[in-house]
């Protein structure tokens, strides 16, 4: 209700806006069959989408997206505090209380803050790498994507997450649906000492987001990971701690 206060101060941008009780008797309609609204709504942003990334041609996310340069899906959970006992409030793993969002954003680089493309709600307490969670909100973004992929969508999408998205049956969904990923793979102790004998001449410079080479930070694969889907490789990163950069050390990935 807060926001519509904010909105009704700037009529010529925004024009009429409902008062607080009709707005009430809306949401209070809409619950009674949520299923059907929530789809409908998706409906609605897929088509208000479609004529935003139009309008922006040559700027549009998805401009000359191919294998090479794909358009990105950033996975991630986030935590949002409730100041009370609201409904599926629950204690964070942070000690915090409130909820635990599952968030996909379509990246929109370094000149952008990232556009929402699905969102699933989850209790405080929801775990970090729920696999069907993690599927569900990849689902919900695809078919947010104004150029309609299909199931099949090609490497021209490549999804990221952190070590939440490391399950198998998340990275057999993202292959099984043909998308790129680059997701988190959690290092065990026995993973980080065979890492830690990698030669040297065999780690090299890591590149940042915009292809430039990144100081004191550095690269290199591993192999194959064996049970997990076909040409799934693992690649492993270190860095230079220093005041400014304080990164773990090592990190790994999973690429496909």
């Amino acid at each position: 209700m807060t926001i519509l206060a904010l909105l009704r101060c700037e009529p010529a941008v925004f024009g009429s806006v409902a008062w607080d009780p009709t707005v009430s008797r809306t949401i209070a309609a809409l619950a009674a069959d949520a299923p059907k609204a929530l789809a409908v709504i998706a409906s609605a942003r897929v088509v208000a989408r479609s004529a935003a990334w139009a309008a922006a041609g040559e700027h549009a996310p998805d401009h000359g997206i191919d294998a090479e340069n794909p358009l990105i899906i950033d996975v991630d959970a986030s935590l949002v505090d409730a100041h009370s006992d609201k409904e599926h409030a629950a204690p964070t793993w942070t000690k915090g209380f409130g909820f635990r969002p599952l968030l996909a954003f379509i990246d929109h680089g370094s000149g952008g803050t990232g556009e929402p493309a699905a969102m699933l709600l989850r209790p405080g307490n929801a775990a970090g790498n729920t696999a069907a969670d993690h599927k569900e909100v990849l689902a919900a973004a695809l078919e947010q994507l104004p150029f309609r992929p299909g199931y099949r969508v090609g490497r021209k999408v490549l999804v990221r997450n952190d070590t939440g998205g490391g399950t198998h049956e998340f990275l057999t969904y993202c292959t099984n649906r043909r998308v790129g990923y680059s997701l988190g793979f959690t290092l065990t102790d026995a993973l980080v000492d065979a890492v830690n004998l990698v030669p040297k001449k065999v780690w090299t410079p890591a590149y940042d987001a915009e292809g430039q080479v990144r100081e004191g930070a550095w690269v290199a694969d591993l192999a194959e990971l064996s049970g997990w889907p076909d040409g799934c490789g693992s690649s492993c990163g270190k860095n230079v701690r220093t005041p400014e950069r304080s990164y773990g050390s090592p990190t790994s990935t999973a690429c496909g």
